[in-house]
């Protein structure tokens, strides 16, 4: 095992739990949350080289939940790390921090915070602008289409599409993965980081998922990757042997 101390914060969701199940393997991780006492999180960064934070509501009938979890957390995190040197940050943002709702505003301005000067002096800081993350492990009906389609088509269930030819992207958990660890070995003291993704319309994609619980994907192999094909189909495969 790695002796590199690594603090996980949001260790019960989709992407948080997959990082927890690969990084436990082979460092030493310890997990916190919104509701971790000060002190505990305190003294959790003081011990850890490398934090990572997930934490973050995407959609919520509370206003609240987005100052409280979104903001108010991530500036005390941020107080916290400011106590401290040669610390190594990795953000979760989002590729949609641009949107004119409250979750863009949140992510906007974490992304601020964890860029100022007075923090990046001091530590480094990598801000990871994340896709739609898809894979085994993400819920349906919350904010994976792809597990919403994979489990509705599994389970004969209609699919309601609005918007068909809107694009998506959309990153693989295990290459989200592999990116942050690629950067424990970084040695920038602060880097915005757009993860390449694959871009594709919500029909096509449900069209794709069709075709893949069908066992028709021959005639796709020459629109689709095959480490995309295989992703998605790693994907279905995981709600088709769940139902059995």
């Amino acid at each position: 095992m790695n002796n590199l101390k690594i603090l996980l914060l949001g260790s019960n969701g989709f992407i948080g739990s997959s990082l927890f199940k690969y990084l436990d393997n082979k460092y030493i991780v310890n997990c916190a949350g919104v509701t971790t006492p000060y002190e505990e999180l305190e003294n959790s960064v003081n011990e850890s080289d490398i934090i990572i934070h997930t934490i973050g509501v995407t959609r919520s009938h509370n206003e609240s939940d987005f100052y409280k979890i979104n903001i108010d957390f991530s500036f005390q995190l941020y107080s916290t790390l400011c106590n401290y040197e040669n610390k190594k940050l990795i953000y979760f943002s989002s590729i949609h921090f641009h949107r004119n709702d409250l979750y863009g505003f949140t992510k906007r301005y974490n992304e601020y915070l964890f860029s100022k000067e007075e923090f990046v002096n001091k530590n480094q800081s990598f801000i990871i602008r994340t896709p739609g993350i898809f894979g085994p492990g993400a819920k349906p009906n919350n904010v994976s289409v792809i597990s919403t389609f994979c489990y509705n088509n599994v389970n004969k269930i209609e699919s309601i599409i609005n918007d068909p030819e809107k694009e998506l992207e959309i990153l693989f958990i295990d290459d989200l993965i592999k990116l942050i660890e690629n950067l424990f070995e970084n040695n920038k003291n602060i880097e915005l980081i757009n993860p390449e993704t694959v871009k594709i319309s919500v029909n096509s994609l449900h069209n794709l998922i069709k075709a893949i619980g069908d066992n028709t994907t021959n005639d796709l192999k020459q629109t689709y990757s095959p480490s995309f094909l295989k992703n998605i189909s790693t994907t279905y495969n995981s709600f088709n042997n769940a139902s059995k």
